[in-house]
């Protein structure tokens, strides 16, 4: 990628603590299925993958990926990086990856051809046809533990998002995170016909954010 166009090599180079957004579920499904783009079609391969494909089946919402793409949008070097605890899944379904959606650019060939590229990067391991794989198991653990991440067991599914340098508001930046997710996410925050409630927290460097209870608050109570 050209250098005009990393933002990623630009943040690097700055000698100063790395701000992050993160963002956790806990007793879900995890990014299950297989890893290989060319044949799977779980969850793994749809969420790191599958950006501008129809998304018709299950009923769990969403069309083209496009939503996903907010994540790699919330930061400056439009970075993620993604552990994962598959549910119900042995050691090797704790993986780790990370992505990037940078410029697209092209390079000149000899013979006055050019070979286009996305501008999409990623970080994991190599597999034999030396493509990017994630990391699985005791690695990919390691790793997501040095970077401070949540701990995970295979009784602790789940996936962890973190997104370095954000693009947040510097001042009441947990108060707008707090109305964003009671603007969104409300109807899964109350019990309809015995379904348990979705449980959220926030937290800014370690102080806890409250958010408003749907019941009580004036534009969404019953």
């Amino acid at each position: 990628e050209p250098l005009v166009d990393d933002a990623l090599s630009r943040q690097l180079a700055i000698d100063a603590p790395v701000r992050v957004l993160e963002i956790c579920d806990f007793g879900t499904q995890g990014l299950s299925g297989g890893v290989d783009p060319t044949s799977d079609q779980g969850n793994f391969v749809r969420f790191f993958f599958d950006i501008g494909i129809p998304h018709t089946g299950g009923s769990d919402g969403g069309t083209y990926g496009y939503g996903r793409s907010s994540l790699y949008l919330a930061g400056r070097t439009r970075t993620i990086l993604v552990d994962t605890q598959v549910h119900g899944g042995g050691d090797a379904t704790r993986r780790m990856m990370a992505c990037r959606l940078g410029a697209a650019y092209v390079k000149p060939r000899l013979g006055g051809s050019q070979n286009r590229y996305t501008g999409r990067h990623f970080w994991g391991g190599h597999a034999q046809d030396n493509t990017i794989l994630p990391l699985e198991g005791e690695p990919a653990r390691s790793l997501a533990a040095s970077l401070g991440m949540p701990a995970r067991d295979i009784g602790n599914s789940g996936t962890s998002i973190l997104i370095p340098w954000p693009d947040l508001p510097d001042v009441d930046t947990g108060r707008h995170i707090s109305a964003a997710l009671l603007h969104n996410l409300w109807p899964k925050l109350v019990e309809v016909q015995g379904r348990r409630p979705m449980e959220i927290a926030v937290e800014i460097d370690g102080v806890s954010v409250p958010i408003p209870d749907p019941k009580r608050h004036h534009q969404y109570a019953p």
